[in-house]
């Protein structure tokens, strides 16, 4: 029995199916007219046969098989090639472990994002990119590396007020803060320590040794 012809649309499969003996094939195949021959295989000892095909249809048929296979192709390559990163707005105003957007972090003009509760930046014209951050405040003459919560001996920072010495903050800040007038508190931001009755501008430190809560410590401000 003759293989059914796929791509033969309403023409019967006896008038483009011929079998494929030895030299008689080509025979078969101009008998038709143009054709292509497809070979197909055989199966349980049966003869192969060949599906002849008229090269329209052929054509239309090998375009649509290819298509699908580069298709196929370009979209396994697009999988394995890696979409470059992009750094988001909200990426870069990813909250620290306090809750709050550490010094240096874009804060769109509002205080209250910053641990520090100090955003500097102009209101950018309409169009324009906000370039405001989030901005430390009484750093004296406190580095980075200076922080009297961790470091074995005080830097001082005032030479006004002997107890005015370096500490850092939730934020990442360097913060020259007054010794005497402090204690260990749960605290996140800098504003807390004001609602929690520290003088004004005091900060919210970050100080292992404090026991229990988050290890922080609120500080009034040492210097001017």
């Amino acid at each position: 029995m003759l293989a059914p012809c796929r791509w033969c649309g309403a023409r019967g499969s006896a008038d483009l199916v011929r079998m494929a003996k030895d030299s008689s094939s080509e025979e078969n195949t101009a008998s038709v007219g143009f054709h292509r021959a497809i070979p197909m295989r055989s199966y349980e000892g049966r003869a192969s046969v060949e599906v002849v095909v008229d090269g329209p249809r052929f054509d239309r048929w090998t375009r649509r098989q290819f298509g699908w296979a580069a298709g196929g192709t370009a979209s396994a390559l697009l999988g394995l090639v890696p979409l470059a990163p992009r750094e988001t707005a909200a990426r870069k105003r990813k909250k620290n472990a306090f809750g709050c957007l550490s010094v240096g972090k874009p804060c769109r003009g509002k205080d209250g994002r910053c641990c520090s509760g100090h955003c500097q930046g102009k209101k950018p014209k309409k169009g324009k990119k906000d370039k405001s951050r989030c901005t430390a405040h009484h750093t004296g003459a406190c580095t980075a590396a200076q922080d009297a919560c961790v470091d074995a001996v005080d830097t001082a920072c005032n030479p006004d007020l002997p107890s005015a010495i370096c500490y850092r903050t939730t934020g990442k800040a360097s913060f020259c803060g007054n010794a005497a007038i402090g204690g260990c508190i749960a605290c996140r931001t800098d504003t807390e320590c004001e609602a929690f009755g520290f003088p004004t501008e005091s900060a919210c430190v970050v100080c292992p040794s404090c026991p229990g809560g988050e290890g922080t410590s609120c500080i009034s401000p040492g210097t001017a």
